[in-house]
């Protein structure tokens, strides 16, 4: 094994030694005195392999360790943004002169009394134009670029070790391990192929793993919960009025037809007077006519009296239809006229919300398309067994998601749970704002654990691909099919093409141009040119670039 003790203390360990006071060791300070040694200090051993020098760096370097804090920052005000400002109190006392007021109290002194008004104020921001939406982006983005400036961060810390241990760091090893690495012949490098000689300490520096393969293409995204619109309905008042009876209850099963509220109304009472009068006259004209007609057979009355009483019983019957319409559209039929308009279900379902009280008053004007979170409907009456779900999707994403394909939805609430969906609807726009697809699901959730409003995150099996041409795959022959999955530092670009390391042989490494899909967790999908269990390098492939271009040099 080589020794990398050096390149540790280089890498990492050097500013914990300047902060605490004392000189950093290097090969020309060997005459200097030996320091007390700290009873907690760490204790770096003669001799590390690469992968304990790496640990050892990953654990002490100041960068990296910042880069970390800054991802931690990154999703602390990403959940932040979710949330909806609080309310803002405020109390005010001023004082009001009453010294020319005709309404105040004078004293026998001469001087008149001083009142103070008292002001209590609540304010609430709302916010418009999709400010939270775009703070929200803005904030997931942030967390994006810190994620990534972490992992730029332990790449290139990683390449410093690499390049430590390959071209350094030996002048302290042992004279018998000294002697055998000079022994050995130099890496041979041939075109894209790079050989090793057998037991070279270089290889130590390479971690090699095998492709897996990928059954489906998943695509990961978040998501936010709502109520199922196809089988929602957000009720109103049809009639101004003063509620005087509330129905339900939140949570209460009701059927279609059911009364939700009785709501004292005197246009309804009107509708319910007209409706009465308009069958009263109907029937007198009915009968008016029917008498004319015996008249008129005995010959007592013209024949243009019953015409005019076929008129007179033609127009109160299109008025009598007209009030019963009228009364329809509010959902009931005569009756005895008592003014109490029934607020009925149109559809059947459980009571998830409501925002009425009794004595409260109505107005049929309260819906107002763009004003929500001020007019909110008296009741919403939803299926909860089945909810919602909105999705933000990249225009990357777009052509391999489609409707119908699954859904596999996870909750922060029920980590260990998967509730499945569908999903339904891919917009057909981008957000000028964010720039993301709206897209819709529908989940099942017949356990009702779920609830409206929350977040979640959703993994879609995804039939497409999603591939980066790289314009130059098929260079190599390979007649190789299906999708495998590799770690997301075996792949590097070169020449604007995207390239992997793959073992021939031990110790025999060729470069070949991939075709690559999503990257998720770590991994990318590779899919084409590589094939299933084929060897690749997963950590050290910039090293062996930088051999070859070093080479051609």
């Amino acid at each position: 094994m080589p020794r990398w003790w050096l390149c540790v203390l280089v890498a990492s360990s050097l500013g914990s030694c300047v902060s605490q006071g004392r000189e950093p060791a290097t090969h020309a300070a060997k005459s200097a005195k030996p320091a007390a040694a700290s009873p907690k200090a760490d204790v770096l051993p003669q001799s590390l392999s690469l992968a304990q020098a790496r640990r050892i760096a990953f654990q002490r370097n100041w960068d990296l360790l910042a880069a970390q804090a800054n991802v931690e920052l990154a999703v602390a005000q990403e959940l932040v943004s979710r949330e909806f400002p609080n309310p803002t109190f405020s109390y005010t006392t001023g004082k009001i002169s009453t010294d020319s007021s005709p309404n105040g109290t004078r004293h026998g002194n001469g001087i008149w009394d001083r009142s103070y008004d008292s002001v209590f104020a609540v304010n609430q921001l709302f916010e418009i134009g999709g400010k939270r939406s775009q703070r929200q982006s803005s904030a997931t983005h942030g967390r994006q670029a810190a994620q990534a400036s972490l992992e730029d961060a332990r790449r290139i810390l990683d390449l410093g070790l690499c390049s430590i241990g390959l071209f350094g760091c030996h002048a302290d090893t042992d004279p018998a391990a000294k002697q055998h690495a000079e022994n050995l012949p130099a890496a041979k490098v041939l075109g894209d192929t790079i050989t090793f000689p057998a037991g070279s300490p270089q290889q130590d520096s390479l971690l090699i793993e095998a492709a897996q393969p990928v059954g489906k293409s998943v695509v990961r995204v978040n998501g936010h919960l709502g109520w199922y619109e196809e089988a929602t309905v957000r009720v109103f008042a049809s009639v101004a009025g003063r509620v005087d009876r509330i129905c339900v209850q939140i949570g209460q099963q009701v059927q279609a037809g059911d009364p939700l509220a009785l709501i004292a109304s005197p246009d309804f009472g009107q509708a319910q007077a007209d409706a009465s009068r308009a069958a009263a006259d109907e029937k007198l004209a009915a009968r008016t006519l029917t008498r004319l007609r015996d008249l008129l057979a005995h010959g007592a009355v013209a024949q243009k009296d019953v015409e005019a009483g076929e008129d007179d019983y033609a127009a109160k019957t299109s008025e009598n239809q007209r009030a019963q319409a009228r009364l329809r559209l509010y959902g009931v039929t005569v009756g005895s006229v008592d003014g109490h308009y029934p607020l009925k279900s149109p559809v059947g379902g459980t009571v998830v919300d409501k925002t009425i009280n009794p004595g409260q008053e109505v107005r049929p004007d309260q819906m107002l398309a763009n004003a929500p979170q001020l007019f909110a409907p008296l009741f919403i009456v939803s299926d909860p067994r089945q909810l919602a779900v909105q999705l933000d999707i990249t225009e990357l994403e777009t052509g391999s998601l489609k409707p119908g394909q699954v859904l596999h939805v996870r909750s922060r609430a029920y980590p260990e749970m998967t509730f499945d969906g569908r999903l339904e609807l891919i917009g057909d726009s981008l957000d000028p704002l964010t720039r993301m697809v709206k897209a819709r699901g529908i989940v099942d959730n017949r356990l009702g654990l779920l609830r409206s409003e929350m977040y979640v995150s959703v993994e879609v099996e995804a039939d497409g691909d999603g591939v980066v041409r790289s314009g130059a795959a098929a260079d190599h022959g390979a007649n190789l099919t299906g999708h495998v999955e590799v770690p997301s530092g075996a792949v590097f670009s070169k020449d604007d093409k995207h390239c992997i390391y793959v073992e021939k042989a031990p110790g025999n490494y060729q470069s070949r141009v991939v075709e690559i899909g999503r990257e998720h967790d770590g991994k990318i999908t590779v899919t084409g040119n590589l094939a299933a269990n084929e060897r690749i390098v997963s950590e050290g492939c910039l090293l062996l670039q930088a051999m070859t271009e070093t080479a051609k040099e």
